[in-house]
């Protein structure tokens, strides 16, 4: 999972949410200050992240 920086002092981590045919339908995305959103947080945050995008796209007819 990427980590990018494009704002000052913010900070995201997102995961591609996939429809049924393996096509990118939407992203999930958490975002924050980054004095709290720092890169020891967004490793431990990124796999429920990207868990949570694989269920959504299971939702998605």
């Amino acid at each position: 999972m990427p980590f990018l920086h494009n704002y000052t002092d913010l900070t995201a981590v997102a995961a591609p949410i996939f429809n049924r045919q393996g096509k990118v339908a939407a992203a999930l995305s958490v975002s924050g200050p980054s004095n709290r959103l720092t890169p020891e947080v967004m490793k431990q945050i990124a796999a429920p992240i990207m868990e949570a995008a694989t269920r959504m796209g299971k939702m998605i007819k």
